[in-house]
C-alpha cells in the first residue's frame, strides 16, 4: 500500500522537512467515549480531525497511513489498515505499525493532538541517534507515547508484552534503549506540556474552535 500521488489532497513535503526512510502512522482507532461522537471526523478548520493529523505526518514523509477501521475511514481518501492483532488500545495500532512498515524508523501521532506543533517531531528524529524509540517524558514520569518515533528493534519487546497481556506502552519500553524528550528540551525550544493535550471531550472541542478561531468558548 501506498498513499496515491494523484490525490489532490495531499499537501506538498515542506522544503527541509522530509525525513527519508521513515513511514508514519496517525491512530485513529479510540472509542471517544468521552466525546459522544467520533472524535476523528470532528471538523475542523474545513476538514476532519484526523486529516489535520495526516498532513502533520506528511511534512516529514509521503508514507502515512491511519491505524484504524478502513471501513469507518476509507472514504478520506488515506490508506487505513486495520488492527494486525486483537484491539487492546494504543500498543495494538503500535504493534501494526512495526509489523506492517516498510522502513526502521516509524513516526505515531494520535489523530486528535491538534496541539502538536511540527517542531517537536523534528526534535523526535534529532533526538534518536541510535536508540529504538524517542518519547516525550513530563516532569512527573508520564510519557505521551502516541507522538513518538519508534523504530523495528522495538518489535520483539512489544510481541512478547502483547502476548502476555501486559498493554502498558511503557511495559514494552522497559529494557529497549529509549531516548526520552524531557519538558526541558520543551521549554528550551518555548514549549509546555499543554501541546500534548487531546481532545477527548466537548469542552475540549469548544477550546480548540474558540483558541483557533479567536472565539469565544
Amino acid at each position: 500500500m501506498s498513499p496515491s500521488s494523484a490525490d489532490p489532497s495531499t499537501p506538498p513535503i515542506l522544503p527541509g522537512h522530509e525525513i527519508a526512510s521513515c513511514v508514519g502512522y496517525v491512530l485513529a482507532g479510540g472509542k471517544s467515549c468521552r466525546m459522544g461522537r467520533d472524535k476523528a471526523l470532528l471538523p475542523f478548520q474545513g476538514k476532519p480531525l484526523l486529516l489535520h493529523a495526516v498532513e502533520m505526518v506528511r511534512l516529514f514523509t509521503p508514507e502515512v497511513y491511519v491505524i484504524a477501521s478502513p471501513v469507518k475511514y476509507g472514504f478520506l481518501g488515506v490508506p487505513v489498515i486495520p488492527d494486525a492483532v486483537e484491539s487492546a488500545g494504543p500498543i495494538s495500532a503500535i504493534l501494526t505499525a512495526l509489523k506492517t512498515t516498510s522502513h526502521f524508523r516509524n513516526l505515531v501521532l494520535a489523530c486528535d493532538m491538534p496541539w502538536i506543533p511540527s517542531g517537536v517531531i523534528e526534535l523526535l528524529f534529532d533526538t534518536l541517534a541510535d536508540s529504538d524509540a524517542v518519547v516525550p517524558q513530563l516532569d512527573s514520569g508520564k510519557i505521551e507515547p502516541l507522538c513518538a518515533l519508534y523504530t523495528t528493534s522495538c518489535l520483539a519487546s512489544i510481541e512478547k508484552c502483547y502476548g502476555f497481556g501486559r498493554f502498558r506502552i511503557s511495559d514494552f519500553l522497559d529494557g529497549l534503549n529509549v531516548r526520552y524528550l524531557t519538558e526541558r528540551h520543551l521549554h528550551s525550544k518555548g514549549w509546555g506540556r499543554g501541546i500534548f493535550r487531546s481532545v477527548n471531550t466537548p469542552s475540549d472541542y469548544a477550546e480548540l474552535l474558540g483558541e483557533k478561531t479567536g472565539c469565544a468558548g
